[in-house]
């Protein structure tokens, strides 16, 4: 399909995809499917099963895949070319990781590498529906798009999932916080995004603040986020607004 481009998030709870007018951004068509099981053959056949249902046979202009995992790292350059991806994830994340199970992509525009978990079974299956796939972590996508736009002003970035958000904070062209967390309530999100400003002495600027989510059900808690954020600062301090993760993927090929 000239000019659409097909797009992927998976997680560890389910898998989504859209098709994307590369030129106007707008989603065409979507779907989603949660994983019944945890076993890797049942969850092959599931994603299989869900690759014929949504009829993905015809030839797209782009294909990108968002990975969406709470074990990643972002080291400078120097640090990376040190050392290798397993050594970096066995040193920082927790439990004994497969070597094959690793994956990093390299993000020019800061200078540094995002080194992730990726399951090779997940990355296998891709690669061999769609050869033109990119693959990258869904912090990889949104850094990079965040930094194709403006970056003098302060940016504060909530990516939003089922399991996790990832916050990254962007001031004077830097990237100067970048973490994922978990959380059960929208409380969590307010407490780790003010928590992060008033680290970085910038909870009382006016900043741009970004809500980049993946369903209906993550936009809501973004609205929701947002509106406590504003009240506890003041609605002239924040100029909100939303994109999705599909969205991104686009500025990322």
């Amino acid at each position: 399909m000239s000019g659409t481009q097909l797009t992927f998030i998976i997680s560890g709870t389910s898998v989504s995809y859209a098709e994307v007018l590369r030129s106007s951004q707008t989603l065409t068509r979507s779907g989603t499917h949660s994983f019944s099981s945890s076993r890797t053959e049942e969850r092959k056949e599931e994603l299989e099963e869900f690759f014929r249902h949504a009829n993905l046979n015809q030839e797209y202009e782009e294909y990108s895949l968002a990975v969406c995992s709470t074990q990643t790292a972002l080291l400078p350059i120097a640090i990376f070319s040190a050392s290798s991806p397993s050594q970096v994830a066995n040193l920082l994340f927790e439990g004994e990781i497969d070597k094959n199970d690793i994956d990093f992509n390299r993000i020019s525009e800061l200078s540094v590498v995002n080194v992730y978990t990726l399951p090779l079974w997940i990355k296998s299956l891709f690669i061999m529906k769609f050869p033109k796939m990119l693959i990258q972590h869904e912090q990889t996508m949104n850094i990079r798009a965040l930094f194709q736009g403006s970056t003098f002003n302060l940016k504060i970035v909530l990516t939003i999932f089922e399991e996790y958000f990832s916050l990254n904070i962007i001031h004077k062209s830097e990237l100067v916080f970048s973490n994922v967390y978990a959380y059960t309530a929208m409380e969590d999100l307010v407490y780790y995004t003010q928590f992060a400003l008033k680290n970085k002495g910038l909870e009382n600027e006016r900043a741009s603040l970004l809500g980049v989510t993946a369903s209906h059900d993550s936009e809501g808690l973004f609205k929701s986020v947002a509106a406590a954020l504003t009240k506890m600062h003041g609605s002239p301090n924040y100029d909100v607004s939303t994109t999705q993760i599909f969205q991104q993927q686009v500025l990322c090929v």
